[in-house]
């Protein structure tokens, strides 16, 4: 299934088969069914499994910015899940054989999980 390089609130939502108003739980639960199920150690897609990843971080910065009264998530985690997606998307249009592609798009999806914890840390900490 072919996803627009945006991954939006609906987007996320689609991937782990949530509705709207999902609780923290209810996320984590259904990304580890489905991370389990696809997983590249497991005989999945490792673009699919980053997806996966990604649709989970968006829903909790969704879920834990509700939860302190802000409203979205933060422009920068945003734009850091803009790209991520759509390096992804570059990589899996690519002729590279399929160890590059995985291997390529698992340090893409760590790097940009790095860069997300980063920026979490960054705000969190700016207030003290």
């Amino acid at each position: 299934m072919d996803h627009e390089s945006n991954l939006t609130l609906d987007d996320a939502r689609a991937i782990l088969g949530l509705g709207r108003g999902g609780t923290l739980e209810q996320i984590q639960s259904s990304f580890r069914e489905r991370i389990l199920r696809h997983h590249p150690d497991k005989g999945g897609s490792a673009r699919e499994a980053i997806r996966i990843y990604w649709a989970r971080q968006a829903l909790v910065n969704d879920w834990n910015a509700r939860q302190a009264g802000q409203g979205s998530q933060d422009p920068l985690v945003s734009f850091v899940l803009d790209l991520v997606m759509r390096l992804i998307r570059f990589i899996d249009e690519q002729s590279w054989s399929g160890f590059w592609k995985v291997l390529t798009t698992i340090l893409v999806g760590v790097g940009g999980a790095l860069a997300v914890h980063a920026l979490h840390d960054r705000s969190g900490s700016s207030g003290q």
